[in-house]
């Protein structure tokens, strides 16, 4: 009954597999997600043969449409699909099955899938890239570089669909019960495009190359964050004051600006990302990949950052001017800030935890103590007293908790750069 439903759980599309080996699009009537460990932490399964009874409670408003029996899935995590196995039956309000394994389990009427296309521009006609496809209150696919999207949906279902983008949501509009196998173009979504405009630029490294980018607009009232192959941006932004922060690999550039509103654009040229020429900032940055998932963030910080002598640990706070978007890391049972590359796993228990909280991407990335996997490096670049920087970077594998649903996902930290001016 949550309108996040989507974004709360695994395989937010409800595709999955049947017994026979068929793709179907599923329906919800309950889920759970078990995770039991021991004392240490250890994760706990169930023996051989050995079954364990579950309870689902069915939402009011799906009671009388509920079916007396209804299909078991879990979520696998290598298929990224839902799995069809066992059976649950409808106990008053609830639906009861048995289950082999603990994961993911959800009770779900399969259909044939069906699939929808579309494109969802502005009210000038330009493409919108990014926007989000909500199709019955459940976040979907994201439109490309042209506006346009595709995604399966349940056949034999009527069913509403609208985008959105940065805050802005176009009309609902009507998608008749489909066929399995059927292809619906859907008409053109718009969005209202009052409060947007254009952004163009291209930017490139020292070398005067195209340069991998990832962008962040913060505006006065929505922010926006873009990956931009080869350095071209060529976006739909909010309109009014900006400020950008465009990174690559090793160098940032920032620049505050007006952007004209619809249908007058802002065409910066191109632009050098080349740490000679950059703004010094404070920054915080990483990028995490898990389950075939990139989180990035990059983020401009007001950043303070202590030495924990009694804890034996570096512990770094830092946060925005927006109080509710800070970032945490904790360095357990290591407490240098000596120049030089550490294996964190060579510290006694050693431990690393980061937890970045904010505008909607709430991550917490920790060492798994249990994890054989090669360990986690840290390289401290440079620090001194005081009010020096502290620039250190961080990568490895971790466990990476998804907070608000508890998932939690093996992962990487591919990188991680803090700058730290204050210490």
């Amino acid at each position: 009954s949550d309108p996040n439903f989507g974004a709360l759980i695994p395989g937010g599309d409800l595709m999955a597999e049947d017994t026979t080996g068929n793709s179907v699009k599923l329906i919800s009537y309950g889920m759970i997600g078990v995770e039991i460990k021991d004392n240490n932490g250890n994760p706990l399964q169930l023996g051989p043969g050995i079954k364990a009874n579950i309870q689902l409670p069915i939402a009011s408003a799906q009671l009388s449409i509920a079916p007396a029996t209804i299909p078991l899935w879990y979520f696998d995590e290598t298929k990224t699909l839902w799995i069809e196995e066992g059976i649950a039956t409808k106990q008053g309000n609830n639906y009861v099955g048995q289950v082999g394994h603990f994961s993911w389990w959800n009770c779900d009427q399969p259909t044939p899938a069906a699939t929808i296309s579309g494109y969802v521009y502005d009210n000038y006609g330009n493409p919108i890239v990014n926007a989000t496809i909500y199709y019955n209150n459940v976040a979907g696919t994201i439109t490309d570089q042209t506006g346009f999207y595709s995604g399966q949906v349940n056949s034999g279902l009527t069913a509403s669909i609208y985008a959105t983008f940065i805050g802005n949501n176009s009309p609902l509009l009507n998608i008749p019960s489909l066929s399995a196998g059927q292809l619906y173009n859907v008409p053109d979504i718009i969005i209202n495009g009052n409060s947007l405009g254009r952004f163009k630029a291209n930017f490139v490294n020292c070398n005067n190359q195209p340069a991998n980018t990832y962008v962040k607009f913060s505006g006065t009232t929505s922010n926006s964050f873009i990956y931009a192959p080869n350095g071209i941006v060529n976006t739909i932004i909010q309109c009014g004051a900006q400020t950008i922060i465009a990174f690559t690999s090793n160098s940032h550039f920032d620049s505050t600006f007006i952007q004209p509103c619809l249908p007058d654009s802002i065409d910066l040229g191109t632009v050098s990302i080349c740490t000679p020429n950059a703004i010094n900032v404070q920054f915080f940055s990483f990028n995490m990949s898990f389950n075939n998932i990139n989180y990035n963030y990059y983020d401009d910080y007001y950043v303070t950052a202590n030495y924990q002598p009694q804890g034996n640990a570096i512990y770094i706070n830092s946060e925005t001017i927006n109080p509710s978007e800070t970032a945490y890391l904790t360095i357990a049972d290591f407490f240098t800030y000596a120049p030089g590359t550490y294996t964190i796993s060579n510290a006694q228990n050693g431990t690393i935890l980061l937890d970045h909280w904010g505008n909607g991407f709430n991550y917490t990335a920790f060492k798994d103590p249990t994890n054989s996997q090669p360990s986690l490096t840290l390289t401290i670049l440079q620090s001194g007293i005081s009010g020096d920087t502290l620039e250190f970077t961080l990568q490895g594998n971790v466990n990476v908790m998804e907070n608000g649903s508890g998932l939690i996902y093996t992962g990487t930290i591919n990188s991680m750069h803090l700058k730290c001016l204050n210490f």
